[in-house]
């Protein structure tokens, strides 16, 4: 899929009232996209996020209604598939090198206001919380958030972080 097919379908899920956006790594190999409506309730990160919104969905699209409902959006840092570049430093060379796109696409989403952003992926973070808190961005997770795996240790740590957050 191309990057304007992933934002096409990503767009029609964007709140008015956006309260937070949160940004991880890139849509996977796999397919298994976020704003994928074809897609399974039980995928990793969307299944942690309906949890985190406090809901239970029987279908992709209602849970996506759903977050877009709460004011919540999420993005990727580079919507070409990494998860599977090895080794990370090439993954993240590959990321920060799309930091202008990233920037371009975030002030197109957030026009002037001052959302709270939210950086999903320890890797996530560490690339890319000091040029976005030095450019105005509101960052809000001064510490990592790990994507929630499969693990349920993971998916718990995963939760417990956000909410404290208070996004």
């Amino acid at each position: 899929m191309k990057k304007e097919e992933y934002k096409k379908l990503r767009d029609k899920y964007k709140s008015e009232n956006l309260r937070g956006i949160f940004i991880a790594e890139s849509p996977p190999k796999s397919g298994k996209f976020f704003y994928n409506e074809k897609g399974f309730i039980n995928e990793d990160l969307f299944s942690a996020m309906m949890k985190f919104i406090n809901e239970q969905p029987k279908t992709k699209r209602e849970g996506l209604s759903a977050f877009k409902n709460k004011g919540y959006f999420l993005i990727d840092s580079i919507y070409e598939p990494v998860n599977k570049i090895k080794p990370e430093r090439e993954k993240n060379r590959k990321i920060l090198g799309n930091i202008n796109g990233l920037i371009a696409d975030l002030d197109k989403i957030v026009n002037g206001s001052r959302i709270k952003v939210v950086l999903i992926k320890n890797s996530i973070h560490q690339i890319l919380y000091g040029p976005l808190t030095a450019i105005g961005y509101k960052v809000i997770n001064k510490e990592p958030i790990p994507f929630p795996s499969r693990s349920q240790k993971n998916i718990n740590s995963f939760l417990t972080k956000l909410r404290k957050l208070k996004i």
